[in-house]
Order: C-alpha cells, then sequence, then structure tokens
C-alpha cells in the first residue's frame, strides 16, 4: 500500500510528532512518502486554467506537480495541519487548491486520515470546520474519509504527554490493511 503523509506546519511541533508517531507505526510492508509541505515551492493557484487545457498539472513551474502525482499514485493520503485562524495551515491549503489541475485523476478510491493540532480545546468549533472541509473535498473526490484526529496542543511537545491521542494515532496506522 502507497502512504502519502503531508506535513503542512512550517515548525518541528505536534504536527510533525503526530505525522512521526504515526509512520513509526505503519507496518514495514507499506511505501510511505513524507512532504514537509513548508519546505517545497507550491505557488498559488491563479485559475488561468491551462490545466485544464491538456491536463498536464499546473503551469507554475513549482513541487506542487510531483506532490500531485504521488497523491493520485497514493492508497492513502494523511494530512497533518495545524490549526491557524479556524482552518488549515496555508502549506496544506496551497496543496489542495492545486486539486484542480488533476481532479479527474485524483478520483481514484483513497483512503484520507486527517490530523489537526490546535491550542484550543476539543470542543472548539476550529476542529468541526477542519473535518467538514476534508469530508466535502473526499465526497466530491469520490475518497474514503476513515479518520479526523482532532489534538488539542499548542507547545511543540505537548502532544507527547496525551497517551489517548498517541493511542488513537497509532492505532489508525496499524489499522491501514
Amino acid at each position: 500500500m502507497k502512504i502519502t503523509l503531508l506535513n503542512g506546519s512550517p515548525r518541528n511541533g505536534n504536527t510533525s510528532k503526530a505525522l512521526l508517531c504515526f509512520k513509526d507505526s505503519l507496518d514495514s510492508m507499506h511505501s510511505v512518502v513524507q512532504y514537509n509541505l513548508y519546505e517545497n515551492s507550491i505557488k498559488a493557484c491563479r485559475n488561468c486554467n491551462c490545466c485544464q487545457k491538456e491536463e498536464n498539472g499546473c503551469i507554475h513551474n513549482d513541487d506542487s506537480n510531483k506532490i500531485l502525482q504521488t497523491l493520485i499514485e497514493s492508497d492513502v493520503i494523511v494530512f497533518g495541519t495545524p490549526v491557524y485562524y479556524w482552518g488549515v495551515s496555508a502549506q496544506i491549503k496551497l496543496l489542495i487548491d492545486k486539486f484542480y489541475s488533476v481532479n479527474s485523476r485524483l478520483t481514484v478510491k483513497k483512503k484520507i486520515i486527517v490530523i489537526a493540532t490546535g491550542a484550543n480545546p476539543l470542543d472548539n468549533i476550529q476542529y468541526d470546520l477542519i473535518d467538514k472541509q476534508f469530508h466535502a473535498i473526499s465526497d466530491y473526490l469520490h475518497w474514503d474519509m476513515i479518520k479526523f484526529i482532532p489534538v488539542s496542543a499548542y507547545e511543540p511537545d505537548d502532544i507527547t504527554g496525551q497517551n489517548d491521542i498517541i493511542s488513537e494515532i497509532k492505532e489508525t496506522a496499524i489499522s491501514l490493511k
């Protein structure tokens, strides 16, 4: 099974640690690729529609086409994002906007997992908004969103003391077959 991890955090904090925990819990039979989106050049979609003429992906000479090709070939995509102002990070959003350039090639059945780390308690609306956004994207692309894991953690190591969250992340990774 091909699994792609997308890290939408610019720092080595809770989102990174959650994704590392997930990755370390995966069966060695899986092929795993991780992109730290902050380290990649992804330009904003400018709605030029050039991608729709030949469906060669985005005409920007950035890293998005390489990442999107990996997503097309993946069986599972894990989105890791910090919560920034009631939504996903800009790095994740830039890549999601580029989905338009390969829409028809992304509609192959995939399993989706989202880990969203924010400073607010888990009953805050920010987690519901992100969950609904990914459910809408998954419905549109005919993906199977199998898990949304909200994490309340702000300081870079806050997640390490949350055994219930760590267990949920590990169990989700282990359950992939």
